[in-house]
């Protein structure tokens, strides 16, 4: 049969198995002991040539995505350091992929449009608060058993308040999102150019993809 799962071993949690990986790293389903609750836990996995840049990106994911307090965005309840590794715990979405729930239940357009108007008002949530997603795609948008949507991992995301911080973080010429929702001057590694306006971009095209069954481009 299949391996067993390896499951990692974080003080403070009991974890109960892989839900997926990212990015930056993978995400596990854990119960917090101290209050019970079950979570979604990140680890952070270093790769590459820059792991203190890595590091120093995560660290600002967790603080950036700590502020925020919206009821359609997970919210983040701890993070800390663990053998080497840098973890946090979010508020655990039981639900499925915004893209998944369009089609599983069939929605029609109005639904579509209430579905997304939620969307659109816990983005530009995070926009007030100086921050953008950067990877804005159905898979990051998680609807529960209630029907409410819930933006998930603001892991690319950076402060467009304290530009010249962001830019040491960000890798030079380095393209972090997913190609299918990137507008174009993310596509092309332009940081400097990446505003509000990216991440409109990227639910303009779930949007369209939602309504007409394929996404705008040719992939």
């Amino acid at each position: 049969g299949p391996a067993p799962e390896i499951l990692p071993e974080i003080e403070g949690y009991r974890v109960l198995g892989s839900i997926g990986c990212g990015g930056m790293g993978t995400v596990w389903r854990a119960r917090q002991l101290s209050t019970h609750r079950e979570v979604a836990l990140k680890l952070m996995t270093v790769r590459g040539p820059y792991p203190d840049k890595a590091r120093a990106r995560f660290e600002r994911e967790v603080e950036l995505t700590a502020k925020l307090d919206h009821p359609h965005i997970s919210r983040i309840y701890d993070s800390g350091l663990c053998q080497g590794m840098c973890y946090y715990a979010m508020e655990f979405i039981d639900g499925m992929p915004l893209d998944r729930y369009v089609q599983r239940l069939a929605l029609p357009v109005r639904g579509i449009l209430a579905l997304m108007r939620t969307v659109c008002h816990a983005v530009h949530y995070a926009h007030l608060h100086g921050i953008i997603h950067r990877d804005l795609k159905p898979a990051n948008i998680m609807v529960g058993h209630d029907g409410q949507p819930h933006v998930l991992d603001f892991g690319l995301a950076r402060s467009f308040l304290h530009e010249e911080e962001a830019v040491t973080i960000s890798l030079e010429g380095e393209v972090a999102g997913t190609p299918a929702y990137m507008a174009p001057e993310q596509a092309i590694g332009r940081q400097d150019r990446i505003d509000t306006r990216t991440d409109v971009f990227s639910l303009g095209v779930i949007l369209y993809q939602l309504l007409a069954g394929r996404p705008p481009h040719d992939l």
